[in-house]
This record gives C-alpha cells, structure tokens and sequence, in this order.
C-alpha cells in the first residue's frame, strides 16, 4: 500500500466505508505524478448496498452520495472537474450558475465561506439525489435505476434524452460524466486556465460502460416469503396498476406529463405520451413517489391516497387521487 494511503483526513471525513471496505467515492487512479485518489466514479452514485453486505451495482443509492468529508481529504484527491485556484464557493458557481438568466439564485455562491457552502449544499447530496455538472443545487438530479435500462426508450426520469441503442447512451453518459461545455453564448463560465470540457472517456471506454449496464440484472426478491406479497398482487391487479406500471419493467414506457403542461403540436405524434398528469410539483427538483401503502387496513386504491414527494430537504404528503 502507498504511502500516501495513509491519509489522516479520510479518517476524519464523514465518508462512511461500504460493507466491502471501498469508500463510495474513492479509488486509486495512476497519474503522471503517482498513484492518487480519484474522486468520482459511476458506481459513487449507482451502487446499492444491500442488508447481506453485498453491492447491487445499477440501483439507485441508499447511502448518503455528499462528497463533503472528502473534500477534507485534498490535496490528494484528483477530481474530474478540476477548477484550480477556486474556493469552495465560486467552484460551486461555475458548476451551477446561469448568469444569462435575471437574479440568478446561484450567485450567492460567489460570495460565500466554505462554511456557509455547506449547509446550503448539503440538502442537494441528500440520499437518492445529486446536483450534477451543469445542473443546480436547487433543483437535484434524482438518481435513476440502471438496471433494466436497455429497454427503456428514454434516459433519466425527466426524458431529457432518447434511448435508441449504444450510442445513445454513450453520448448521455458522456454528458453526466463532465464532458458537457459550461459555457452558454457570450457567457464563459470557466477561467481562461480552466478546462473548457472537464473530462471526456474515449469512445471504447464508452461503448464498454453501455455494454455493463445493459448487462445489469435485477436482484432475487429476498422477502418472497412475505404473507402481504399476495395481498398485495391482488391489489395491483384488481385496481389496474398495470395500465401504468406494467410488467416485467412496471413502468409503460412513456413520457408522463407535468401537471398544467400541454406538449408543442406534433410531439404527441413523435413521442410516447402518457395522457396523465402526475400530481406532484418540481418542488425541489426531484419527486420519488414511494409504494402505495398498501396493507391490512388498505384494501384498495382509494384507502391508499396519500404518496410521498421527497424533496431535497423536506418530505411532502399530497392527494394521490380527489
């Protein structure tokens, strides 16, 4: 092992080991200087930790993804986005701001200590959630399921994206991955000694991650013995779930519409298009709708009205249905 494995800061950091002894965040890369820590990577954000210790590699996290103990650990860490000679607070404002836009709320950035950064932060890494280069503290990208991913038409949950085949998600995953120009116009966002594309994986690198994902497969259901499970199947077929949430995916392969959002004409011709409307607002950026709570004393849809909207900082609880 280097010496410089032996780092005292990622000790103090708050960057909890998973059950395999890896940190989340962290891996030894070469570098023309020497071996480092490399922070970033695909699995950071989609990997699973299971109750067994074992990893489910695609799922969504259930870990908290904030880099923030390790930032503790620098000047060792190397980072895909490197914006040298910026504190903490103007590295976040060239990662989110959009000073085309009047009264941008990212700007606040500029002028902040790294002490108020974090607290502002903080709510954006919460568990499931990440505010990606170009993206915004304010509005997190909710992190998506990657297994199954090969069958789905489109990419993220917002559908920013088409899914047609490698290339697609090649060029997606390229874009996520800090190869996406942060300038806009006349706008520059970064330095002159700055970097204009952060980072950007060869094509084969490319087309191997799109060959693993599409590999992914879902995990056994450990609580098949369960008396509720077919309490619960009857439920979801008797009350239709399948219409929306059909198997073996559950999901109908469609754009859901925001509610009050009317699409351009000739969309719903080219795209798939659901014609419901979900009921949670973007709030925060992100909604997970959790399971119906469907149990002994909910019988059946309309007992079941409530669902959750976690936000980046707070929880709602909204009408499933009038």
């Amino acid at each position: 092992m280097p010496q410089s494995s032996r780092l005292p800061g990622v000790f103090r950091s708050r960057v909890r080991a998973r059950p395999d002894g890896t940190l989340p965040d962290l891996r030894w890369v070469p570098t023309p200087d020497g071996l480092s820590l490399g922070l970033a990577n695909c699995s950071s954000c989609h990997t699973r930790a299971m109750n067994d210790g074992t990893l489910l590699h695609g799922a969504p996290p259930n870990e908290d993804a904030s880099p923030l103990g390790v930032f503790r650990v620098a000047p060792w860490v190397v980072s895909p986005v490197e914006l040298a000679g910026d504190g903490l607070g103007i590295m976040y404002w060239r990662s989110f701001g959009v000073p085309w836009i009047a009264e941008d709320i990212h700007e606040r950035f500029k002028t902040m200590a790294p002490p108020e950064v974090g607290p502002l932060i903080r709510p954006a890494f919460a568990v499931g959630l990440f505010p990606r280069w170009n993206g915004s503290a304010y509005y997190p990208t909710k992190i998506p399921d990657l297994i199954g991913i090969e069958d789905r038409k489109y990419i993220d949950h917002t559908a920013t994206h088409q899914h047609r085949g490698p290339a697609d998600l090649m060029r997606y995953a390229a874009l996520v991955t800090y190869s996406d120009a942060s300038d806009f116009g006349p706008h520059r966002m970064l330095s002159d000694t700055q970097r204009r594309i952060p980072s950007r994986a060869p094509d084969e690198a490319l087309y191997a991650l799109a060959q693993y994902l599409y590999s992914l497969e879902p995990p056994l259901n450990p609580n098949l013995s369960d008396p509720r499970i077919s309490t619960g199947r009857q439920i979801f077929n008797r009350e239709g779930c399948g219409s929306c949430h059909t198997p073996p995916l559950y999901t109908n392969n469609k754009l859901t519409l925001t509610e009050g959002f009317t699409p351009p004409p000739g969309h719903a011709r080219a795209l798939d298009i659901a014609h419901v409307s979900k009921g949670c607002g973007t709030g925060g950026g992100t909604s997970t709708t959790a399971p119906l709570r469907l149990s002994r004393r909910c019988s059946t849809r309309r007992d079941c009205r409530t669902i959750s909207c976690r936000r980046a900082s707070c929880r709602l609880v909204r009408k499933l249905a009038p």
